[in-house]
């Protein structure tokens, strides 16, 4: 399990800890995301229909980016009430494509944590530079950014810095 940490300028009140399980082959990613706090006070729809949508991080939202080069890499995003999207950027922020594969989300309540498990189909994780990354929004309008590492500055997913874990060492 991997230990999310909330950026300094977002923290949150509400949520105790978030950790990242994930297993890889080289043909399909699975990620368990799990946040304990105070979870009535965290925005987090029940699961409705599996459907592909854009502009997921503007809720709440459970990602992975893989780097599979120098300057290219991948953004899956899996959000509780079943969207989900995946995309491909040439370099940082740039050319963004969406990606064929397909996503399956499962969720639900475990005792005190809340569990997002996510699926990714034909895609590996060797040889990539991972990031993993949490936005929670909160029923007060907060929201808090939590990552594995953070850059200096502004929250940024898509920085070099966040690129923490190598998908070798699984």
């Amino acid at each position: 399990m991997y230990q999310l940490t909330p950026h300094p300028d977002h923290p949150s009140d509400a949520v105790e800890a978030i950790t990242v399980g994930i297993a890889a082959d080289g043909e399909h990613v699975g990620l368990t995301y799990r946040v304990t706090g105070d979870l009535g006070r965290l925005l987090l729809p029940g699961l409705g229909r599996l459907r592909r949508e854009d502009r997921l991080w503007t809720s709440t939202c459970f990602e992975i980016f893989l780097r599979y080069g120098p300057v290219g890499y991948r953004e899956y995003n899996f959000a509780p009430d079943g969207r989900w999207s995946a995309y491909r950027f040439a370099s940082y922020r740039r050319a963004r494509s969406n990606l064929s594969q397909k996503c399956h989300i499962e969720a639900l309540y475990d005792d005190d944590a809340y569990v997002l498990s996510a699926h990714i189909l034909g895609q590996g994780v060797a040889g990539h530079d991972i990031g993993l990354s949490t936005i929670i929004k909160e029923r007060d309008g907060r929201t808090s950014f939590w990552a594995l590492a953070h850059p200096d500055g502004d929250a940024d997913f898509h920085h070099d810095a966040c690129f923490a874990l190598k998908g070798d060492d699984l």
